[in-house]
């Protein structure tokens, strides 16, 4: 069961959203049910930022990342840029993800990764705190490594693969960008 805003996000009613007044959600976007979005972790700032068209999977969690610094708790914001997939259970707390990314299923991405644009991260695969992902790249491994340079069409087929599954349409990432990402 799911309700749909004024700007057009479907908000699963099993999602666990923490904080809703930091977070800031673009417009059409999935946030599927059993999600966790961990948005109380700052105070009078935007602490998780979605750009349209971000499809959250089943799920999955999105923390800001927490550092300690003079004994206090700091937390750094978490954006994530136009046509975010995100795949079922995978856990994200990266500084920026770029628009037109596809996170795979059971993905952990660690504090304050920053992930450009065009890019791929297999199923399964573990990115290490601090990580810098190069635009227009297959990521695979735990940890994880880049495995192949993709040409620019990988934006246009994973802004294609957002719009198809929020018009509800099914999965074409599959068939299209080819192995590793079932």
């Amino acid at each position: 069961m799911s309700q749909t805003t004024a700007s057009g996000n479907v908000i699963s009613r099993d999602a666990k959203i923490r904080g809703q007044k930091y977070i800031a959600v673009g417009g059409k976007c999935i946030i599927n049910k059993k999600c966790v979005i961990n948005g109380d972790r700052t105070e009078g700032a935007q602490s998780i930022v979605l750009g349209r068209y971000c499809i959250l999977g089943e799920g999955c969690e999105l923390t800001p990342t927490e550092r300690e610094s003079h004994g206090q708790k700091q937390y750094f914001p978490l954006k994530l840029g136009s046509y975010v997939i995100v795949g079922e259970n995978s856990v994200v707390q990266a500084a920026s993800i770029g628009s037109c990314v596809y996170i795979g299923k059971n993905c952990r991405i660690g504090p304050l990764c920053i992930i450009k644009e065009g890019v791929v991260i297999e199923d399964g695969t573990n990115l290490p705190a601090n990580a810098v992902v190069a635009p227009f790249s297959r990521v695979r491994g735990d940890p994880g490594v880049v495995v192949e340079e993709l040409n620019e069409s990988a934006v246009g087929i994973i802004e294609s693969e957002a719009r198809s599954q929020y018009a509800g349409y099914g999965s074409i990432i599959d068939e299209v960008l080819g192995g590793g990402t079932s």
